[in-house]
């Protein structure tokens, strides 16, 4: 229930976040349950959500995460803000 509980607050920080919101943004891929690929037009950014630690594919539970965040997101209008960088 937790880690479900995880994932919509993901969603809703996914898409609270803002860009300038062009028709062409769209997540071009998923690394693991809480990092994705965001293509705006020609630029690429690479987004970790803040507020959760989802795991890595490699680690338990991994690939149902980012299988979950990928279910989550399907057809989502995207907005990001940029809070901060990440090394």
């Amino acid at each position: 229930m937790r880690f479900i509980v995880t994932l919509v607050l993901a969603l809703s920080i996914l898409l609270m976040l803002s860009f300038n919101a062009h028709a062409t943004s769209r997540i071009s891929r998923f690394y693991d349950g809480d990092t994705v690929k965001i293509e705006d037009g020609h630029k690429h950014y690479k987004l970790r959500i803040t507020h959760i630690d989802a795991p890595e594919r490699n680690q338990a539970y991994g690939k149902k995460s980012r299988h979950a965040l990928m279910q989550l997101c399907k057809n989502a209008n995207i907005k990001v803000i940029i809070t901060g960088t990440d090394k």
